[in-house]
């Protein structure tokens, strides 16, 4: 059994036409198996909203991810898990707290395009196309 964490552009990417969108639907897919369990945190979910709300309506969007959340699997965030994000070596707080989320569902990587901003992580972080091409999809 594989873990990944998702990082929010990725589930962006999945609802959008944009050139990252394919590999974004790959990484759904084989979070839809019983091989591969996908995760988020629990932050991403209105960070998304956000981003995604000019390009669908509400009712649209809210039925969109209610569909995902059936495929992927959300992580509570606490106080505690914040505290640790600010200490880690993390810069970014968005990046640390998707890297404190990764550890506590342990996760074995963070699928992100953002591979660089995941190098303080204990949680390696592979891009999609690098975790598709190495299960071989």
């Amino acid at each position: 059994m594989i873990n990944l964490l998702i990082d929010t552009n990725i589930i962006v990417d999945y609802f959008s036409d944009n050139d990252f969108a394919k590999q974004a639907e790959q990484i759904i897919e084989v979070c839809s198996g019983e091989e591969i369990t996908g995760f988020m945190n629990a932050s991403s979910v209105t960070d998304v909203y956000y981003i995604l709300r000019k390009k669908f309506k509400h009712e649209e969007l809210i039925e969109n991810l209610k569909i995902l959340f059936e495929i992927i699997e959300i992580i509570d965030i606490d106080k505690t898990d914040i505290f640790l994000a600010m200490d880690s070596d993390i810069r970014d707080l968005e990046d640390a707290l998707v890297s404190r989320c990764a550890d506590k569902a342990n996760t074995d990587y963070i699928i992100t395009r953002n591979v660089k901003d995941f190098t303080n992580s204990n949680i390696k972080a592979l891009e999609p196309s690098t975790f598709i091409a190495q299960i071989n999809v």
